[in-house]
């Protein structure tokens, strides 16, 4: 069985970069490559060790911009079947 280990992902806004938005854009783009080298490599288990977000308090009102990256990310990986 392949088995992909994965943690401190940290989506979240507010990281200091050229634009208010670079950062999380920067971490959607590795993230989005990580996911279609996951599914080349046939991996069968994806393992997200911890710090899916920048911060605890992720909530709907706080962080939808966040939680629509990851529920994408971890969609494109079910539809692979993993």
């Amino acid at each position: 069985m392949r088995i992909a280990h994965i943690s401190d992902i940290h989506w979240g806004l507010g990281y200091p970069g050229p634009t208010p938005h670079a950062r999380f854009d920067d971490i959607c783009r590795v993230m989005d490559w990580t996911a279609d080298r996951i599914i080349a490599e046939g991996v069968q288990l994806v393992l997200v060790a911890g710090d899916m977000f920048r911060k605890a308090d992720v909530s709907l009102d706080k962080a939808s911009r966040e939680i629509r990256a990851a529920a994408s990310w971890l969609r494109k990986l079910t539809a692979a079947g993993i």
